[in-house]
């Protein structure tokens, strides 16, 4: 009974890990992917609120400003080359983000419980009469390899 269900555990740490690998591997490059896309949209809402911003400099100091105001010798181009020198800076900080790293791989702690060598697991199946042991190692990496054909989800083990 001990040897099966340590077997068991054994076998289902591996596929959780396994699974843990690919999740966090494919949430990453979707992470990645998404990010980019939103950089980009923060860009073009940059741009979008410097134009703002100088159109806004535009109307409130050239097509508000009474016409004797603009009369002035050179009034109306220093008004236009005011609105036309602003940076925006404000309005960009508006629209700056931060964006955090992806937190980074964790090793699977669940293979560590389960590497001892006091019992051997077989893996069968319906398909196959014979069995092969899985070997599984806990190492900095959590991949996983288990050399075995299995037909069907469901093993059964063999003790020894």
């Amino acid at each position: 009974m001990y040897e099966e269900l340590y077997c068991d555990m054994k076998k289902d740490s591996a596929v959780l890990c396994s699974t843990y690998d690919s999740c966090h591997d494919r949430e990453t490059k979707r992470y990645g992917e998404f990010k980019e896309k939103v950089q980009e949209a923060e860009s073009a809402r940059k741009s979008q609120a410097v134009a703002v911003e100088k159109i806004h400099c535009f109307v409130q100091t050239v097509l508000q400003a009474a016409d004797s105001d603009l009369a002035h010798e050179g009034e109306g181009e220093a008004r236009l080359a005011a609105c036309d020198t602003q940076t925006g800076e404000t309005a960009k900080e508006r629209f700056s983000m931060t964006y955090p790293d992806g937190p980074g791989p964790v090793a699977c702690q669940w293979l560590a419980d389960v590497t001892g060598e006091d019992v051997q697991c077989k893996l069968s199946s319906a398909a196959s009469t014979t069995a092969a042991p899985i070997t599984l190692t806990a190492a900095e990496s959590t991949t996983v390899v288990i050399d075995a054909p299995v037909a069907d989800t469901t093993a059964s083990t063999t003790s020894t």
